[in-house]
């Protein structure tokens, strides 16, 4: 299995994080939708390319305006990418439990880079 790269995207910034080939989350933070933090975003994607001799998996949810800048930027990059239907990314959650990235996210992510492949 290939690494992952996923962003929870909101309005002018998005929540990213990295999960290596054996589900390990490496990376996690929040980017803005600026320059300079794409290509900060380029370098990591890049670097884990190179170090699994794999473009990772790239998923993001298509959230219509607030996921046009981080698409383009892929698009610019070259990278391939899969975009999630909003509705099947939701999940249920309150302010005190939720968290960017949960295992019923995980599984859904394992779907998509399935039919990456």
């Amino acid at each position: 299995m290939k690494s992952v790269i996923a962003f929870d995207v909101s309005m002018g910034h998005s929540y990213m994080v990295v999960y290596d080939a054996w589900q390990h989350c490496i990376f996690e933070g929040d980017i803005t939708h600026a320059r300079s933090a794409f290509e900060d975003v380029r370098i990591r994607i890049e670097a884990q390319r190179k170090q699994d001799g794999v473009l990772p998996a790239i998923v993001f949810e298509a959230t219509g305006v607030y996921s046009k800048a981080l698409e383009r930027f892929i698009q610019a990059c070259g990278f391939e990418y899969a975009l999630l239907n909003p509705l099947a990314a939701k999940m249920p959650s309150t302010p005190s439990t939720y968290s960017p990235m949960t295992s019923s996210v995980w599984a859904l992510l394992k779907s998509v880079i399935a039919d990456l492949r």
